[in-house]
């Protein structure tokens, strides 16, 4: 005899919707709290952002004080050892067989990598500085300058 397969009356099925129902709301519930999780998350993740990125900052202003100091370095050596600076970074790198920098160091803050000379006069004040402007010479107090090359130019009646 073979076994039969149970056949399931209509007042069985009707009495298992409810509880798909339940599990239906239930998962609205499960919704909601993986949506305020990923809320929670994101203001985490913004309030953590600033500091992430003054780290990297920092270690970007570290690096480039590193590198600064190693071309200040070198600079001095080639200055005690041929007393003039050095015209270029090559200079640097390899002059009458000598290495005074291991190797041309890039920018960390600029994208490109580039340095940019600061040239000084003798005084030691910037030339052509981004950020200082460059010093004015003073006018005389008694009149504009131009007053003072007129009367240079005259000769004295006497």
């Amino acid at each position: 005899m073979k076994p039969r397969a149970k056949t399931f009356s209509s007042r069985s099925r009707n009495s298992l919707r409810p509880a798909s129902r339940a599990a239906t709301s239930e998962g609205g519930f499960a919704l909601l709290i993986v949506m305020m999780l990923a809320v929670v998350l994101l203001i985490s993740l913004t309030a953590a952002l600033p500091s992430v990125y003054t780290q990297g900052q920092r270690e970007k202003e570290e690096e480039l004080i590193f590198r600064g100091n190693e071309y200040a370095r070198a600079m001095a050596l080639f200055r005690r050892q041929f007393r003039r600076y050095p015209t270029s970074v090559k200079e640097l790198l390899q002059t009458n067989g000598i290495r005074f920098l291991r190797h041309e160091y890039t920018d960390p803050m600029t994208k490109q990598g580039k340095w940019r000379f600061i040239h000084a006069d003798a005084n030691g004040t910037p030339l052509d500085s981004l950020t200082m402007p460059r010093p004015t010479v003073a006018k005389p107090l008694g009149g504009s300058s131009s007053d003072a090359e007129k009367s240079a130019e005259t000769p004295a009646a006497e």
